[in-house]
């Protein structure tokens, strides 16, 4: 190991679970992340700020909550098409204004390229398609169309790796997965290692009555995003299982690469999630405008140089947006002002432990707009919905006494839940937070905001 060398390498999947880790569900078939488990630290509280593709990974790219950052939903969702633009700081611009190799590799959902966000090398794959018989000669021919690219992805970064020269500059690369995003489909290679009738489905599946709670909620479970049949769940689940191994080969392979250049002794390693799934969980499948640990819950494992810290469990809360600046700071770069929420190093490694409570929102998805803003500490959720139809409704769960989330007690405990209240009124308006008519302005929608903030079109 060279103490002046700091690599980095962030491996990122989609829709996975937190609780379908080797290491927390021995079902689950994840070496690769187990092994690094052993080698680093795994973050057992990591939370998504908004359990939604390019929201959250806006999050993740700027250090800035999604809100902030101008990203309130998918391009088109609500009629929302504010997008990142060229002037967003960005974790990809820091590293390679010190001097890092830049690569990208894999899904972006962040609508301008990503040379616009600091990325001088490698592929994003969002708008490439393969025919079936392109897709056979290239040996993922089972696989969905729209997941083609994830294998092509994988494929291009291997090459990248294995013609790698080191130029002596750091590189810092982000390899980016739709795995294991729906459609959900069997892998061929894990066909056999998920039999259905062993499967656990989350434990609060088939427990859910949907007593004070919100009624559009109640009413989506009724319908194509509920989980009505246990047995077709555990189907569902067993894809789900297969995708995540299939995903977690596809992490090793890039591992193995960096340890074949001699690169992986002095590599930072961060694996991490968009958001999670409800996969029966509250009856519900997929994903969508609801506040459930589920999607909001997602996997974060850190590996250091050295494997210094190894085999450790960070159980105080982490989460995305603080994700840039906890890299620079393991880097040993210092963090632009634009990332002024800060990094979570010294927690993630133990030097600290507190109590301070994340914050998270969503705002609309395929279901329809039901915008809300929320608090989790270590024993309470909170959350206020601010749209029509469920303005000024609040949800508060006890986790403590209520780990599933299954009664809202904001209508009991008003005192606890004017608390949590003002706590989200005050973060949300030192971040920017405005109100719904703003956001359904044409002056945000179209993405002006951003562009006048930063003075560059997307």
């Amino acid at each position: 190991m060279s103490n002046s060398r700091k690599h980095v390498l962030v491996l990122m999947c989609d829709q996975m679970r937190a609780d379908r880790l080797g290491v927390v569900d021995p079902m689950s078939h994840t070496p690769n992340l187990d092994e690094l488990c052993a080698k680093g630290v795994h973050c057992s509280q990591a939370f998504s700020n908004h359990p939604q593709c390019s929201p959250a990974r806006a999050c993740l790219i700027t250090g800035q909550y999604s809100h902030e950052a101008g990203v309130l939903a998918l391009k088109g969702f609500a009629n929302q098409h504010s997008i990142l633009t060229p002037g967003h700081p960005s974790v990809g611009k820091v590293f390679r204004d010190n001097d890092y190799r830049t690569v990208y590799f894999g899904k972006g959902h962040f609508e301008i390229p990503i040379s616009d966000l600091g990325f001088d090398e490698g592929l994003c794959t969002d708008k490439m398609n393969f025919s079936d018989e392109e897709a056979t000669e290239r040996g993922f021919g089972y696989v969905p169309p729209v997941l083609r690219s994830d294998y092509h992805a994988h494929q291009s970064c291997m090459d990248y790796l294995n013609n790698f020269e080191d130029d002596g500059r750091n590189i810092f690369l982000f390899f980016s997965t739709n795995l294991p995003h729906p459609p959900f489909y069997t892998c061929p290679d894990h066909i056999d290692k998920f039999p259905e009738d062993k499967l656990q489905l989350p434990p609060s599946h088939g427990k859910e009555t949907w007593d004070k709670k919100p009624e559009f909620v109640k009413e989506h479970a009724a319908g194509d995003h509920g989980s009505h049949d246990s047995d077709e769940q555990r189907k569902e689940l067993a894809q789900y299982y297969s995708m995540i191994a299939e995903m977690d080969g596809h992490f090793g392979d890039i591992i193995n690469a960096f340890k074949e250049k001699g690169l992986w002794d002095d590599t930072i390693v961060l694996v991490i999630a968009d958001h999670g799934d409800m996969m029966g969980g509250h009856n519900l499948r997929l994903k969508g405008t609801l506040p459930y640990d589920d999607i909001l819950q997602i996997p974060m494992i850190w590996k250091f140089p050295g494997d210094e810290h190894a085999g450790t469990t960070c159980n105080d809360l982490v989460d995305q947006v603080h994700v840039p600046a906890t890299l620079m700071q393991a880097a040993g770069i210092d963090v632009p002002s634009a990332f002024h929420h800060g990094g979570q190093l010294e927690k993630i490694t133990g030097t600290i432990s507190n109590d301070e409570p994340l914050f998270f929102e969503h705002y609309a998805a395929y279901w329809g707009k039901h915008p809300f803003i929320g608090l989790r500490s270590k024993e309470w959720k909170y959350l206020r919905y601010y749209g029509p139809g469920e303005e000024g409704f609040e949800e508060l769960y006890d986790l403590k006494n209520d780990p599933l989330e299954l009664d809202n007690k904001a209508s009991e405990l008003t005192t606890q839940a004017a608390e949590f209240r003002q706590q989200c009124e005050n973060w949300w308006n030192n971040t920017q937070g405005k109100d719904l008519t703003f956001y359904e302005s044409d002056y945000y929608t179209q993405n002006e905001w951003n562009e006048e903030r930063y003075g560059v079109k997307a």
